[in-house]
């Protein structure tokens, strides 16, 4: 008997149920909370819509970040502590909502909760008339509640008529990403090595 090519189907099996659906189905699939955005507040909000009774299946968060929402604070600060330090933030000790004194929600917790992380994804277009939310690898959602999640980012010095943005050693500083790659660069650094840091805020 002649076997498929099941290599044709590979990306389809591999995608989550919902994603999968979103993506390989022209109509939209219905959603009741659809949250754009991985951070901090996104974390916060699934862990309130589960407490005030959302089912599993009804909550999806289209994230691009490659890890469940974590405490974001924590990247500018305990998470660059040097190897030696008592205290070096990683995950999965700094999901969220560990700052506001609950237990991490890793990505277990999102499984258990019946929530759909839609992680390496970017919304593409929101169509507010239709409810329809597109991201840039086709999937397609229709919301009942939109929650736009997706926090702020660092002014670059390019807006300032600056160059260097992309230059090598130079680091802006928002996701988890972000701060593992300046930690390798600082580790790598020899001892009395220069470093600026521009602005004089508390981070």
């Amino acid at each position: 008997a002649m076997q498929p090519d099941l290599e044709q189907y590979a990306e389809y099996f591999e995608t989550p149920v919902t994603a999968r659906m979103a993506k390989f189905q022209e109509k939209p699939i219905q959603v009741r909370f659809l949250i754009v955005g991985g951070g901090v507040c996104a974390g916060y909000l699934c862990k309130h819509l589960v407490d005030l009774g959302a089912k599993p299946g009804e909550i999806v968060v289209v994230s691009d970040e490659g890890v469940a929402p974590y405490e974001r604070p924590a990247v500018t600060k305990a998470y660059l502590h040097p190897p030696s330090a008592k205290v070096r933030a990683r995950l999965p000790g700094f999901h969220t909502t560990v700052g506001g004194g609950g237990s991490a929600q890793a990505p277990d917790w999102y499984e258990n909760a019946g929530i759909e992380l839609m992680l390496n994804s970017r919304v593409d277009t929101v169509d507010l008339a239709s409810r329809v939310v597109t991201t840039l690898d086709g999937g397609r959602f229709r919301y009942e509640n939109l929650f736009i999640a997706t926090g702020s980012r660092p002014n670059k010095a390019s807006r300032f008529g600056i160059k260097g943005d992309a230059w090598h050693g130079v680091h802006y500083v928002r996701s988890e990403r972000d701060g593992a790659e300046l930690v390798r660069q600082l580790e790598g650094l020899e001892a009395g090595s220069p470093a600026v840091v521009l602005g004089g805020g508390y981070i």
